[in-house]
């Protein structure tokens, strides 16, 4: 029988977002550190937060300013034959692996990325937020260096236009125009083969190229393994991003990753690198103090052997398509998405509820109370009110109370509207190990809602009745798995309540349960722990 450890902290209201319900940790793992790119004083990463001064290139800084790129792209198809389509061999993958380089109206660096030269016309992809203007990272110009040797610093040597941008995807493209003096290009540039992101499986050797950063950084290059797939709603329902052990710092975002053939599979995305979010080596995911809120009185978890998204290359075909008819973006159109004034008090998530699957039109396919083993994933469905694009927001995973750092959302930008329904799924094609999944929605640190299901396990179904025999009316009744961090949502109807000498039985399956009770002003009645429902039970309040 599982014992049960009682809060240390205040319980919160119920009536409000879902609260935690333990003091200590349940589990804080050691998953390595997050390596943020260091750049020298002459410029910082597109994660970095700091601006410089120090002009980067020996040219004018002149003439880089005054450069009015072409305002239509040069053709983008290739020269006939292909012989600089790159082979295999990394130092083959280095020369189509650029450093992208931004630079100001006073013609000093301020940001700094990784790009993939796709086409020998000089088509390059990247993230859509290593080339977004905003105010860490207000640029003029836009620039990249081509790796002419592994072992020298590439130098930015083209003046580039963004030509495809799709802030959802995370994905763009730019044009090479012009050298840094103005001249147009007549050049066929060294670019991978494109492959299909569709064949990677779990295990795949992968190899990861991009540039830390400038002023005296080298090309570099990470191997990993592929950890598993993550789905997004309105992006894909199996491979919105690989996941991979390999630890990519912040420069290196938007660069290559090629699979064993050297084929480009994806562009590595390093988590939580939109402009509004900070990069940290010790989050805080958790709600350590029992307060109810997950905030910077918590204790971090550190994060590392930081499990970066690769977004798989095959999501980039519209992006490659609109790039190829070479029409440049307008700067006010290459904005990352500011979020208009909200309150985390007016964020509604209702009916959470989990699932095996989605079809097509993102529905659950089957609303499950538990899955049994050797299922391949778990997916979350809630309903929401009250947001706006780009908020910024966490939707995490725990199994066992460890955090599922591979099948979460760290610091990621919301891009579903205002009201709708919504989902995130965690899979793992080789089968999910049995444990109880426990998802949270949080924004600013506060749980807005959060519920557990068990995978595995002889789960029957049973029913838990509440029997009202004090003087008090019970508005509210929370229910947890007993190893569950924190409390599910309230199980009554919205204007339900359970009357003195009243009772109410809830559908659950075998295991054991937790209770919360609250009345009608959100004051906690009482709370009963470690309850056996392995048939059908029944709990007396007495108050």
């Amino acid at each position: 029988m599982t014992t049960p450890t009682p809060p240390t902290g205040p319980p919160g209201p119920p009536p409000g977002p879902a609260t935690s319900r333990r003091g200590p940790a349940l589990a804080v793992i050691a998953l390595g550190v997050v390596v943020i790119g260091i750049i020298a004083a002459v410029a910082v990463t597109r994660d970095d937060t700091t601006t410089t001064t120090t002009p980067l290139v020996t040219t004018s800084t002149t003439t880089v300013t005054t450069t009015t790129p072409a305002s239509t792209a040069p053709s983008t198809s290739a020269p006939p034959g292909d012989e600089l389509l790159v082979g295999p061999e990394t130092d083959d993958i280095a020369r189509a692996t650029v450093v992208i380089v931004q630079f100001d109206a006073a013609g000093d660096p301020v940001c700094t990325g990784s790009g993939t030269i796709v086409d020998a016309g000089g088509i390059i992809l990247t993230n859509a937020h290593v080339v977004a203007r905003d105010e860490v990272c207000d640029y003029e110009t836009l620039t990249v260096g081509l790796t002419h040797d592994p072992d020298v610093p590439a130098e930015p040597e083209y003046v580039v236009e963004v030509v495809a941008f799709d802030p959802v995807l995370d994905l763009a493209a730019v044009q090479i125009v012009s050298d840094l003096d103005g001249n147009p290009v007549d050049t066929a540039f060294p670019h991978v083969a494109i492959g299909d992101s569709d064949t990677v499986q779990l295990g795949d050797e992968l190899r990861l190229l991009g540039y830390p950063g400038i002023g005296g950084h080298t090309i570099t290059l990470t191997r990993g393994v592929v950890s598993g797939f993550v789905a997004e709603q309105d992006v894909d329902p199996n491979r919105a991003w690989i996941k991979t052990d390999a630890t990519v710092s912040g420069g290196n975002s938007g660069g290559t990753a090629v699979n064993a053939d050297g084929e480009l599979i994806g562009v590595p995305t390093l988590a939580g690198s939109g402009p509004d979010t900070e990069i940290v080596d010790c989050r805080v995911v958790q709600d350590t103090n029992g307060d109810g809120r997950v905030d910077e009185q918590d204790t971090c978890i550190p994060i590392g052997g930081f499990i970066n998204g690769i977004r798989p290359v095959n999501l980039a075909a519209d992006v490659l398509a609109t790039a190829r008819l070479g029409q440049p973006v307008a700067h006010d159109q290459i904005q990352p998405t500011e979020p208009g004034p909200v309150s985390v008090d007016d964020l509604v998530i209702t009916d959470l509820v989990f699932a095996d699957g989605v079809t097509p039109d993102n529905r659950p396919t089957r609303i499950v109370p538990a899955l049994p083993s050797g299922v391949d994933r778990v997916c979350a469905f809630w309903r929401y009110d009250g947001f706006t694009d780009g908020l910024v927001y966490d939707a995490v995973w725990r199994i066992d109370g460890v955090l599922a750092e591979e099948a979460s959302f760290l610091g990621d930008t919301w891009h579903g509207g205002t009201t709708g329904s919504w989902w995130v799924c965690i899979i793992d094609e080789t089968g999910l190990v049995d444990g109880l999944y426990e998802f949270e929605f949080t924004v600013d640190g506060q749980i807005i809602a959060t519920d557990a299901i068990w995978v595995g396990g002889d789960r029957r179904p049973v029913t838990l009745t509440l029997a009202n025999a004090s003087d008090q009316l019970v508005c509210f009744v929370q229910l947890a798995p007993s190893d569950a961090a924190n409390w599910g949502p309230d199980e009554l109807g919205p204007d339900e309540v359970v009357e003195p000498g009243a009772s109410r039985s809830f559908a659950l399956v075998s295991g054991f349960w937790d209770m919360a009770l609250s009345d009608c002003d959100g004051r906690r009645l009482d709370e009963i722990f470690g309850i056996d429902v392995g048939a059908d039970a029944t709990v007396t309040y007495t108050g």
